[in-house]
């Protein structure tokens, strides 16, 4: 991702600007809910947990823990880095529009 759709300063600028970003390995979500300290943390690592399903995937949360995008990045591959680029964008700024209840 960082030769492609995170170096295009576009998508820097919305991530910086609208996201908290993390970067999460598997193993660190996957250890025992006794060494997260806090609720939320839990909340959110078990959420993880359950919706991962792809070795590298971009998980948009919203600030109650539940998720409101998710892409696999892997189906990104077989495009150009300018449609690669472009389809995260869209990914990144769908999950910003309002969801109907």
């Amino acid at each position: 991702m960082r030769a492609g759709p995170l170096s295009d300063s576009k998508i820097v600028n919305l991530l910086n600007n609208e996201f908290v970003n993390a970067w999460l390995l598997l193993s660190d979500i996957e250890r025992p809910f006794r060494s997260i300290h806090t609720e939320d943390g839990r909340r959110l690592a078990s959420v993880a947990l359950r919706e991962f399903t792809f070795p590298v995937e971009s998980l948009v949360f919203s600030s109650t823990g539940s998720v409101l995008e998710q892409l696999d990045y892997n189906g990104l591959l077989d495009v150009g880095p300018d449609d690669r680029s472009r389809r995260y964008f869209e990914f990144l700024t769908r999950s910003l529009q309002p969801k109907a209840p």
